[in-house]
């Protein structure tokens, strides 16, 4: 738990920082490939999102994102909600984390970022739920686009998903591809 804290302290410093200076903020979304292996249970699942799917493969969909006036470091919340119903039943998962992005070389029309960022998936049923920590790291390469108000990412990412004994639930390793883009709202 403390490395999640410590985690969170880091990413809150990185967009306390971005989004202190003349920065910007970005809206997007992300859709993925991703191979999921589960810890206590064995087995993997295969999946592919357009946008990202809250519920089977923990792939946030929408990006809220800051950046300094430089674009050198980016904080971003990367979320995904999503709630089913049926006659007497329901199932919901919203994912949050907090994520930190390094630009190698923010002012070129490309460049290499590094990622890395931590937060919680809540997920259940009408009867039960589960607060999971998460936590993950990338390496992509961006392309600015459209004079700098556009950004399009692709990533190969890492992310982990704690797991809850007492409901059954299992922990998850997820491997992926992530692609998306950001539209920068003031530049």
């Amino acid at each position: 738990m403390r490395h999640i804290v410590r985690s969170f302290i880091v990413l809150a410093s990185l967009v306390s920082a971005s989004t202190s200076q003349a920065g910007n903020w970005g809206l997007g979304t992300n859709l993925g490939f991703r191979v999921l292996q589960f810890g206590d249970q064995g087995g993997s699942v295969t999946t592919f999102s357009w946008p990202g799917d809250a519920l089977f493969a923990h792939e946030p969909g929408l990006r809220l994102s800051f950046a300094g006036a430089s674009r050198t470091l980016e904080g971003y919340l990367d979320t995904g909600m999503m709630f089913a119903s049926q006659t007497g039943f329901s199932v919901h998962t919203l994912l949050v984390t907090g994520n930190g992005q390094l630009n190698f070389t923010p002012a070129s029309s490309s460049s290499p970022y590094l990622t890395m960022g931590g937060g919680m998936v809540h997920e259940g049923t009408d009867t039960e739920s589960s607060l999971l920590p998460s936590l993950g790291a990338g390496l992509g390469y961006r392309f600015r686009v459209a004079g700098g108000h556009g950004t399009i990412r692709s990533e190969l990412r890492y992310d982990y998903f704690g797991g809850d004994e007492n409901h059954g639930v299992s922990t998850v390793n997820a491997y992926g591809l992530k692609l998306g883009f950001d539209l920068w709202m003031k530049e």
